[in-house]
């Protein structure tokens, strides 16, 4: 089963880049373990997938899917990472992140990015498929901190996942499973189309202006990342892989001077942000500002207390120009620019 979630469906947003029509209809599928992944062989002029759900990354006049990432011969690299680093923004698959670092380097690097996904997720892909690398770059950050803060699903074990509503819903359906007798599989699908504007972050009656609750959440979230973090380490010790950890830019964590066309396409969202959230919208913003310092630092201490190498992509990108399309996803141009981050991150003489 298919689920995708409605994005902002905006004429003006088309024009400015209209990459994100494509995005905007691309699905996400339910899969074992990892709860979802990209949609496979996905075919468009901007984006196209492998068949195991793999962004295709490119190198010289090659085109990567993952079985030709494993063949490769060489050093390899992987960017591990959600959306930003599968390149949702990127108007081709050869202007992702992954594919601008094989234009200029020895080592053969693989997008490895699963939409929304959070760290856990990240760390399951890599047990499942088990990818041939020398270098890890796990550019990552925003989804442990959203969506374990704010959702209303929260497991102090499991954490929560994008779109969990849809899950919990799907779930009260097959606890009545005799009503399942009365609906055909073409209704269901009708049912799931119509969920496409849930978001995960809906308050859902918690007390999320509670300090206590905010602080609490947040701790459980820094565990989460933490666990993952020890079996990463884990996994390089024994496999001898490089590991860095890049927290990824979002635009509200940068003193960025918003570019008319990032102004526009921001204040888009929040238009409609302000319809599908609520008040939790704005709430959700002002808790992302006021926590980076905090999360800059606590973030930095369970890398580098763990051997890992640590970098704030934040205080590397500069503060004008088009970079972002809305909060988190990159143009091309901040594609480039974080890729040279990357780059600079895992220079050995760095």
């Amino acid at each position: 089963m298919k689920v995708t979630t409605r994005r902002v469906n905006s004429s003006r947003r088309y024009e400015l880049i209209p990459q994100a029509e494509i995005y905007d209809q691309l699905p996400l599928v339910w899969v074992p373990h990892l709860m979802y992944m990209n949609q496979r062989d996905f075919r468009s002029d901007i984006c196209n997938t492998d068949e195991n759900g793999f962004r295709f990354t490119h190198k010289n006049d090659e085109v990567l899917d993952f079985r030709k990432y494993q063949q490769a011969s060489g050093p390899k690299a992987l960017l591990c990472g959600a959306s930003t680093v599968f390149g949702v923004g990127a108007t081709t698959d050869a202007a992702t992140m992954a594919s601008v670092l094989n234009r200029d380097s020895n080592m053969t690097w693989f997008n490895f990015g699963g939409l929304g996904h959070t760290s856990t997720q990240e760390l399951l892909m890599f047990l499942l498929f088990r990818p041939k690398s020398d270098c890890v770059v796990l550019f990552s950050g925003i989804n442990n901190l959203t969506i374990h803060t704010w959702s209303p699903f929260f497991s102090e074990v499991y954490g929560s996942v994008f779109a969990q509503s849809i899950f919990q819903l799907l779930n009260r359906i097959e606890s009545h499973r005799q009503y399942l007798l009365y609906l055909s599989g073409r209704v269901l699908d009708q049912m799931v189309r119509r969920l496409r504007g849930i978001v995960p972050f809906a308050s859902n009656g918690l007390n999320v202006e509670s300090a206590s609750y905010l602080e609490e959440r947040y701790q459980s979230s820094l565990g989460i990342m933490a666990r993952d973090l020890d079996t990463w380490v884990m996994l390089r010790d024994q496999l001898g892989f490089s590991l860095t950890f890049i927290l990824q830019p979002i635009s509200v964590w940068m003193s960025k001077n918003l570019s008319p066309e990032e102004d526009e396409l921001i204040g888009d969202i929040d238009a409609a942000g302000r319809k599908q959230w609520g008040t939790s919208g704005g709430q959700i913003q002002r808790f992302l500002s006021d926590i980076y310092p905090t999360y800059r630092n606590d973030t930095q201490q369970l890398c580098e207390s763990r051997g890992i190498k640590w970098v704030d992509c934040n205080q590397l990108l500069p503060s004008e120009g088009w970079l972002f399309c809305d909060r988190t996803h990159l143009t091309d141009h901040g594609q480039e620019l974080a890729a040279a981050v990357i780059k600079s991150a895992c220079d050995p003489s760095a």
